[in-house]
């Protein structure tokens, strides 16, 4: 097949149903603000999230950026308290199977805490235009 570099988004339709919040950067500047915001709704909502970015379009661009400083992110985004920690006591094994028994209980929770997450993506966007400008 002919190379092509130039994207199509095929990688994040691949995953579309994987039960991961995908957030899509149509800048550089708005993927920089976007990882921030995704370790905030993550945190808040318990599912993994993902910044998309256009490969080639966005990476190869020069744009100047606005980073914030270190502790003002630390002030935005609320401190790591692990919600599962594995006990050497009374090991168990986690894993991404599920039997038929459980699995439409287990979509039905991701997709109420996908929803939960539309809730909060705007309060969160809005706290961050707050923080950071």
């Amino acid at each position: 097949a002919p190379i092509n570099i130039w994207n199509d988004h095929s990688d994040a339709m691949a995953v579309r149903d994987s039960g991961w919040i995908q957030l899509f950067a149509e800048s550089n500047q708005a993927a920089v603000d976007l990882h921030i915001q995704a370790f905030r709704l993550s945190e808040e909502v318990s599912l993994p999230v993902m910044v998309c970015m256009d490969g080639y379009i966005l990476t190869h661009a020069v744009e100047r950026l606005d980073v914030p400083e270190q502790e003002s992110v630390d002030l935005f985004l609320p401190p790591f308290e692990p919600r599962q920690v594995l006990d050497v006591d009374d090991p168990v094994s986690i894993g991404a199977m599920v039997g038929p028994d459980a699995f439409t209980e287990v979509r039905y929770l991701a997709r109420a805490k996908q929803l939960q997450a539309l809730e909060q993506i705007p309060v969160i966007a809005s706290e961050f235009r707050s923080a950071f400008g």
